[in-house]
Order: structure tokens, then sequence, then C-alpha cells
């Protein structure tokens, strides 16, 4: 798997009565729009679970800025999205939250594409960026695994600061209502 960079699965077990329940957590730092296709499409095991037992956090960055984004699902019916007193059982897939992650870049399709190491060793992208990144998607994931999780989208630019979006009804109504606007 060539244009994948960095694949963590996190898995956990709790047990209720006499069947665990597992979390499994699928962390991708990708290079490529053909690598998070992949990982969306693993969501689809998900498709007839209330609650989803598998989440994809994409942790993704440019020169200096990035995202970090949080989901389950494949479906942008709004209706799939409801809120309980225990949280979220399901959050739009990150591929839903910004599907041009999914769209393949024109200098992603040339065979000499550097990637995040080489271009940070060029100078081209600051030394931190990628470790911002992953700190996010850490945090992000500890409060998922215990059960915390408030936010699902983190935008961070190394000079202005980091923007959460928090899952609220209307949060996450409007991050599938920009795909079916497309």
């Amino acid at each position: 798997m060539d244009y994948l960079l960095f694949l963590w699965w996190i898995t956990y077990y709790s047990y209720g009565g006499d069947r665990p329940n597992t979390l499994t957590v699928l962390m991708g730092c990708v290079d490529r729009a053909s690598g998070r296709r992949s990982l969306h499409q693993a969501l689809d095991c998900n498709r007839y679970r209330r609650q989803k037992s598998v989440w994809w956090i994409d942790a993704g960055n440019g020169d200096r800025h990035g995202q970090v984004l949080v989901g389950s699902s494949l479906s942008i019916d709004p209706n799939d999205y409801r809120l309980t007193k225990l949280g979220c059982l399901s959050l739009p897939s990150p591929g839903i939250q910004a599907p041009e992650l999914l769209v393949d870049k024109p200098e992603e399709l040339q065979e000499n594409r550097l990637s995040c190491a080489e271009l940070a060793r060029l100078d081209r992208q600051s030394p931190i960026v990628n470790a911002q990144a992953a700190t996010i998607a850490a945090d992000l994931a500890l409060d998922l695994v215990n059960g915390e999780l408030t936010r699902f989208a983190a935008y961070f630019d190394l000079r202005s600061g980091t923007k959460y979006q928090y899952i609220t009804p209307k949060a996450v109504n409007d991050a599938i209502t920009t795909l079916a606007l497309r």
C-alpha cells in the first residue's frame, strides 16, 4: 500500500453482560485520496448498526495548517445522527464532512510525489505541523475511547490557532448538508 503513510488501529473492549462491546478506531494520516477512500469504505461495516463500532479519525495537513476529522457513518440522512443522553452514536465520516479529501489532486497522480517527511526535510512544511495533527488526533481518540467525545472536527493553523467543531445537531446537519448541496 504505497499511499498509506500511517494507519493505527485501536481496539477497545468493554464488557456488559456476557458479550464484549468492541470499538475499533482507524487513525489515518495518508498522503493520497486513494488511501482516504479505503478508510472511508471501511466504515461500510457500520451500515446496519445503530451504535457504530468502527470509527475513522483522519489527520491531514499542509505546510502550516491542517485538520483532524472524526466519523463513523457513510449516511447523509440527518435522521441517522441523533444525540442521546449518552452522547452521539454516530457521526458523519471524514469523507462526508470534507468530500474533497476523497478526490485525487493532480499532484497525487504524479509518480514523483513527495511524502510529508520529505517535504519537512526540504523545509516546505513546518517541522511541527505533523506533530500538531498527531496530538489533536490522539486527544480526540482518547475522548472517543473514554466515551467523552464532544468535538468531531479540528482545524488548525500554526500561526492563528485551532478551531474545534463541537457535536451539536446543527453542526452535524451542516456537515452532511454541505455534501448534499454539492
